[in-house]
């Protein structure tokens, strides 16, 4: 909760208020019955506009008390939170996940990402990276993948649709001292 605190103290001063910025849930986190409401209540202590926040979980955080957990983040996207499923297509039954829960993110595994080719060949690596994206655009998801570190993967996954990505080729992770400083609002997605 102290991470989150700190969230919301320096959110606005690092993306302004047309960015956003994603935390991490864990499933310990969603033992707590009023974990939405905290969270809630956190955002509107420190004026941090609900747009501005992106929850990340797992698939893993979703199978220790299912019914709970898809009410609360069912309520946290109604107050405007977005909800990202992270290290998409490393779980067993994500497909089965899309339909019941308010995702609006997919995140695809850094796995799927170092695996593609430098080159146009086409892999199995590439060709599942593709299918997440048609199937998140069918589902009208944004797809956001994990861990780019060459240019070439973000050639290829440009090719493919996916417009939003993280990794060390963009930046490289810096103490939250580091874009306070900045300038201007952070805004790399």
């Amino acid at each position: 909760w102290q991470i989150f605190e700190q969230v919301c103290i320096q959110a606005v001063r690092l993306i302004g208020t047309d960015g956003f910025i994603s935390i991490n849930v864990s499933g310990r986190h969603f033992r707590s019955s009023d974990l939405d409401q905290r969270l809630l209540a956190l955002f509107d202590q420190y004026a941090v506009p609900t747009k501005c926040i992106r929850i990340e979980v797992t698939e893993r955080a979703l199978l220790e008390n299912p019914t709970q957990v898809k009410q609360m983040l069912r309520n946290l996207r109604s107050h405007g939170v977005g909800i990202a499923l992270d290290d998409f297509g490393t779980g067993y039954s994500s497909l089965s996940y899309l339909h019941q829960y308010p995702f609006e993110t997919l995140k695809i595994d850094r796995s799927f990402i170092t695996e593609l080719p430098p080159g146009d060949e086409e892999t199995q690596g590439l060709a599942l990276v593709r299918a997440i994206q048609v199937l998140a655009d069918s589902l009208q998801m944004k797809v956001i993948a994990e861990g780019i570190e060459e240019e070439s993967q973000r050639q290829a996954l440009l090719k493919v649709g996916c417009r939003y990505g993280q990794g060390f080729l963009f930046a490289m992770p810096q103490v939250a001292e580091t874009w306070l400083r900045a300038a201007r609002p952070l805004m790399l997605a």
